[in-house]
């Protein structure tokens, strides 16, 4: 058969038009080579006779029409998800992510924490209700006396305050259980409710000392009685009048993490329904179909909407800006460990690894993202990490954390660098001093001012002669702290008489042994008279192990007092009374105070001789040596209650 190739030109080239999408030439070489599946085809064919169903019956069968038009919202609500997925993503650095909108993320969280650390000690303040109620109960006489001690402070609102701030702590504590499970605007509510308490407006400080020493000490056993209530009292914050703000800003801040977590877990997503109104009953077939088909659709959904959380959570946790970044930056929550143990959980996981000095733990936190800069609570002080590796004298941690991103001009509460910390006497391991040309420190009544350093003689700390920081760099030179003892300080004088004692007394505090003063009660009844010539005895007294009391006496109603044999001895000395009265003045506070005088309980010192009494660094215990001599007191003379 002849073929005109002009006249069906068009038709061959049209021809390839229509063959060109369709799979007719693929059909025709499957059937030539006889590679096709015919149980495929089969199930094909089927479900090609299952979708005519859906137009044989769209008009009887109403759930079909509204499983059409559920699939058609289902569609454009997916497509609709997508699409701003798809966008956002080469947009992702032009665009400001949901996590940005909370403005300022840190100080967000530094305020928060304020506020949670204000509401902390309002805790503990409320966990001692019952002290409280006790010393607001307390009689005239001791509010008295309290007033006769704090005599530059208004107490006569202390009672009435006192009274208030348990009720305003009652109330708190029963919204705060009434909105346990509440949501983050409750929480807001607790913190609006704290900043309405004032609390006592007195330095709780001063309840601790001079007022619980001097109750302990007095005459009336009433007031005698409540020196220990005033005593747990000293210890608490009760004065909230200044955190109000600190309450409010936690509050504000509260609101910004509410919406920003309304945004970072939004509301599920309702898709939209059709009312169904009742209708025949579908056949059978259909029911199935309608029934596979959605099923299947809603796992696919399902699985995108969790694929794009997943993702999303995953780009949030990486964004330094983001709260929730900056909390789990450890291997374990804040937010779980707080939900857990309450706010005694003050540190981030950061902040654990360095007081705990667990470098391993430091790097991984690190490594996750950690933010180095972070603020805690710690010893009473705001700091960063690398304040805190810096008072942990942990070297390792801090060249980690500088090599790390830490700020070194970052102040503590203290106004203090990380740098200012190494200098400050409180952190440090050595000291220098200025010595005579025999090496000695030299100490006298006559130079208060070089007095002031007398504590540190009895401290952790290693006196060091100034050839030590002159020392050229070198092999055995300052640098290599293991060669330190060649310049230590081993000798002082005090007013001219010598004592080579300074490296054994350091070796006692470095061992950790008892301390000197074990056993020992110091009393300075005169302390404020001559603050500043008793203060440096005071502090190394304290350092040597003894109980310190300032401006008092013994209190000789004291139970203590009527013991005979049960009354004990100093640890370290068996010739001596444990009482020991620090005045220059012997004569005078024994007329005043006749129990003191003649009665082996008490020792009495002037300022130079505990001076002496502490370099000489001398025991004296037959429990210590195995043997008495005729110095060993073996029965206490009875005191003189009169």
């Amino acid at each position: 058969m002849a073929i005109n190739l002009r006249d069906n030109w068009s038709a061959i080239t049209n021809m390839q038009k229509v063959l060109k999408n369709t799979a007719l030439v693929e059909s025709l070489e499957c059937l030539k080579n006889e590679n096709f599946d015919e149980a495929g085809i089969s199930n094909i064919s089927s479900f090609g006779s299952t979708i005519r169903l859906f137009g044989e019956n769209y008009k009887t069968d109403k759930s079909a029409n509204n499983f059409f038009k559920n699939m058609g919202q289902l569609k454009a609500s997916y497509e609709k998800f997508m699409n701003s997925f798809a966008k956002s993503r080469p947009r992702r650095s032009a665009q400001k992510s949901i996590v940005e909108l909370l403005d300022n993320a840190l100080v967000v969280s530094q305020d928060l924490g304020k506020g949670v650390s204000s509401l902390r000690k309002m805790r503990d303040l409320h966990e001692n209700r019952k002290v409280m109620v006790e010393v607001a109960k307390s009689g005239n006489e001791v509010f008295l006396e309290l007033k006769k001690i704090l005599d530059t402070v208004d107490t006569s609102l202390f009672k009435p305050q006192l009274e208030k701030t348990v009720q305003d702590l009652d109330s708190l504590e029963s919204y705060a259980k009434k909105n346990a499970d509440g949501d983050l605007q409750k929480i807001d509510g607790v913190f609006e409710q704290a900043s309405t308490i004032p609390g006592v407006t007195v330095d709780s400080r001063r309840l601790l000392d001079p007022v619980s020493t001097s109750f302990q000490t007095s005459s009336d056993p009433n007031i005698q009685k409540s020196a220990e209530s005033f005593r747990t009292l000293g210890s608490l914050q009760l004065d909230y009048s200044s955190q109000r703000s600190s309450f409010k800003t936690a509050s504000l801040s509260v609101l910004k993490l509410r919406d920003f977590f309304n945004q970072v877990f939004p509301a599920p997503i309702i898709l939209p329904t059709n009312e169904i109104k009742t209708t025949p009953e579908p056949n059978n077939g259909t029911r199935n179909v309608l029934l596979g088909v959605g099923a299947f659709l809603v796992f696919l959904i399902a699985g995108l909407i969790l694929f794009g959380y997943i993702t999303y959570n995953n780009r949030k946790r990486r964004d330094p800006n983001s709260y929730v970044h900056l909390l789990e930056s450890g291997e374990e929550s804040k937010i779980e460990r707080t939900m857990k143990e309450g706010t005694n959980y003050v540190y981030m996981p950061i902040h654990d690894a360095i007081i705990t000095e667990k470098y391993d733990r430091l790097q991984l936190c690190v490594k996750k993202g950690a933010n180095v800069n972070a603020y805690c609570e710690y010893n009473g002080l705001r700091q960063t990490p690398l304040h805190l590796a810096v008072h942990k004298e942990n070297l390792k941690m801090v060249k980690y954390l500088i090599k790390n991103g830490a700020d070194m001009t970052l102040r503590d509460s203290e106004y203090r660098t990380p740098s200012m910390v190494t200098k400050d006497p409180r952190v440090a391991t050595h000291i220098v001093f200025p010595v005579d040309a025999d090496g000695c420190v030299v100490f006298s009544d006559q130079d208060l001012d070089h007095m002031q350093y007398l504590s540190l003689f009895f401290g952790p700390k290693m006196m060091m002669r100034e050839e030590w920081r002159n020392t050229k760099p070198g092999w055995m030179s300052r640098r290599k702290l293991g060669a330190d003892y060649n310049y230590r300080v081993e000798s002082v004088k005090v007013n001219g008489k010598r004592f080579d004692t300074v490296a054994r007394i350091h070796q006692h505090v470095q061992e950790h042994r008892i301390p000197f003063l074990f056993g020992v009660e110091a009393y300075f009844p005169d302390f404020k008279a001559n603050k500043r010539l008793w203060t440096p005895l005071k502090l190394a007294m304290q350092e040597s192990g003894a109980i310190v009391f300032s401006d008092t006496v013994p209190n000789v109603n004291d139970k203590k007092y009527r013991e005979g044999e049960s009354f004990r001895s100093p640890y370290y000395f068996d010739n001596m009374g444990p009482i020991f009265i620090m005045s220059n003045d012997k004569e005078k506070l024994c007329n005043q105070h006749p129990f003191l005088a003649n009665n082996n309980r008490f020792s009495h010192f002037k300022f130079l001789e505990m001076v002496e009494f502490l370099f000489k660094f001398e025991t004296h215990h037959f429990q210590l040596t195995g043997t008495e001599d005729k110095t060993t007191i073996k029965k206490w003379d009875p005191v003189n209650t009169n």
